[in-house]
């Protein structure tokens, strides 16, 4: 069986969980569900209309669909090829204990029953004797260790993206306050950072995985900037936008770290100064500054 056939074998029984399906066709069709992932992780940021160095979703458009549409035929064709090596398809629930994934790769590997099990006619008829034959040393010894490997550092890597984002993932660019949702304000407010009343026009964070340890932020009335000491304790600075005489660029932002801005208050500030730290990525700097509408040197 040739990479195509598989395809169109397991599309075609995508909801035949009897029977028996060979190593290649379970491979083949595994390979070819990957390569779609593969693809639908360069599509998923342009369909969302997301700059690529700013997209953190898991879980795209486009990789939704994939998983929707192939999730069937791929059970399908798990079920068939335990059947195939003479195990039942009901031990592919091992996969979601993880280290169920250890016996389940190897029933996965293992060539055809030589006869005909339970689950039907043996594959000599139509595939050979190399159905039942045991996988080179090259598989068994280099191969499936590194898939194995790569499946569990797949898993590990979810695991850690969806820990490390939280739902507030953001990228490295200031936001709108248009642009931020419910959760990020959610945590802002449980920091005591901002109250329900406050409209944030521009918010920036250096910390990717959340919006409540590090940033800066302007409102209609005021410009905060926070951080959290190495005792774990939030400190904010903050001024009135009335009490700003102007702002002084201490480091210039460029593409690979961000500025320093020193904001220097008037004689009527509580203040001396405060500094803020913004991205140069999309005239991101430009914004936040431009609207405490001073003069900037």
């Amino acid at each position: 069986m040739d990479f195509i056939t598989a395809i169109k074998t397991c599309g075609q029984k995508y909801t035949d969980f009897t029977g028996r399906a060979t190593r290649r066709e379970f491979w083949f069709f595994t390979l070819f569900v990957q390569l779609l992932f593969l693809c639908s992780a360069v599509l998923d940021p342009y369909v969302a209309g997301v700059d690529p160095e700013n997209y953190f979703e898991i879980y795209g458009p486009v990789t939704l669909i994939i998983q929707i549409v192939t999730l069937l035929p791929s059970l399908s064709v798990m079920a068939r090829r335990l059947h195939d090596s003479g195990t039942n398809g009901w031990w592919m629930l091992l996969a979601l204990t993880g280290l169920g994934l250890i016996p389940l790769v190897y029933w996965l590997c293992r060539p055809s029953d030589k006869e005909s099990n339970d689950f039907g006619e043996s594959p000599v008829s139509n595939f050979g004797d190399g159905a039942t034959e045991p996988a080179s040393a090259l598989v068994r010894f280099i191969f499936v260790p590194l898939g194995f490997l790569l499946i569990v550092l797949s898993v590990a890597s979810l695991s850690f993206q969806d820990q490390f984002t939280d739902g507030e993932g953001m990228g490295v660019r200031v936001y709108s306050g248009d642009e931020l949702l419910e959760n990020h304000l959610s945590s802002l407010r449980s920091a005591q950072l901002v109250k329900r009343t406050d409209e944030i026009q521009y918010f920036y964070s250096d910390e990717l995985g959340t919006v409540d340890k590090s940033g800066q932020f302007v409102t209609d009335d005021r410009v905060v900037s926070f951080v959290t000491n190495d005792d774990g304790d939030l400190v904010v600075f903050e001024m009135l936008l009335e009490e700003i005489d102007r702002v002084e660029v201490v480091r210039a932002a460029d593409e690979w770290s961000d500025g320093e801005y020193k904001i220097l208050g008037n004689e009527d500030a509580e203040n001396e100064f405060l500094t803020v730290f913004l991205p140069s990525y999309d005239g991101g700097e430009g914004k936040f500054l431009g609207v405490l509408g001073v003069e900037i040197n």
